[in-house]
């Protein structure tokens, strides 16, 4: 039994309210590798340690779900995270608080010009990686966000995700040059990939074992240019990859720690 079924196991024998209990089939069914996407569950903003973008639950009612779901979100305040993931950034801080900066205000990201870059990466999110579990559209949204640090691709997110995107078959990301008119034909993935994408952009999630990846590619595929990656992880279909030569990418901006931390 998986963590998200054992933990909608125990939701559904504390509830027994058919909505509640439709909506753990739904995310079983929706979190799978290659399975269609449903409700989101790991991608939403976290607020004190909690999700507030799906529920809206009177207190106590509130406090069994958070119970059963927060094992699997993998980032639960005041404990450290089970999947050995973050969401406490490194680096400059900013504001009264002296909260760590999020990608978003490294490169300056606000009003329009933030949508802008949010539809782009929410674009890679859905047409890269729909089909995958959840951490692996958030891998495929931090390897864009790695790319933009970089300083070997563009150093905006539209940039690095459209990069070529004119020439057929010779672009970044295969969607945008493969001749398919982009279609969104599953608004549960496409909410989703907004929801990954808006998180990405303010630093709310990091995979220590994809760490500063810049490249991969699904298992059917073999490109050349593997033989110059070192190997970080694979989730999914996809294999993630740094190039040797390129070092560990210490020096660019990081939002994730080497170990887990709490909110």
């Amino acid at each position: 039994m998986t963590t998200l079924e054992a933990a909608c196991s125990r939701l559904n024998r504390r509830m027994l309210g058919a909505i509640i209990i439709g909506g753990c089939l739904t995310a079983m069914l929706s979190l799978g590798p290659r399975a269609a996407p449903g409700i989101f569950l790991t991608s939403m903003s976290l607020e004190n340690g909690w999700v507030r973008d799906v529920f809206s639950l009177p207190p106590a009612m509130e406090n069994l779900v958070r119970s059963a779901v927060q094992p699997f979100i993998g980032v639960t305040a005041g404990r450290s995270s089970p999947d050995n993931e973050t969401v406490m950034p490194e680096g400059e801080v900013t504001g009264a608080g002296h909260h760590p900066k999020s990608p978003a205000e490294r490169l300056g990201l606000a009003g329009a010009a933030r949508a802008r870059h949010e539809k782009c990466l929410a674009d890679a999110i859905y047409f890269e990686a729909r089909g995958e579990p959840i951490r692996g559209q958030m891998a495929v949204a931090q390897v864009v966000m790695n790319r933009v640090f970089s300083g070997y691709y563009p150093n905006n997110v539209c940039g690095v995700v459209y990069q070529n995107a004119r020439r057929h078959l010779a672009c970044q990301f295969t969607f945008a040059c493969d001749g398919i008119a982009d279609r969104i034909n599953e608004p549960a993935a496409w909410e989703r990939a907004k929801y990954l994408a808006r998180d990405a952009l303010d630093g709310k999630f990091w995979l220590n074992e994809v760490g500063k990846a810049t490249h991969y590619h699904a298992h059917w595929m073999h490109p050349w240019w593997v033989r110059d990656m070192r190997k970080l992880d694979r989730i999914g279909v996809h294999t993630f990859y740094r190039p040797r030569n390129w070092g560990d990418g210490a020096r660019a901006p990081s939002w994730g720690e080497e170990e887990a931390k709490t909110l």
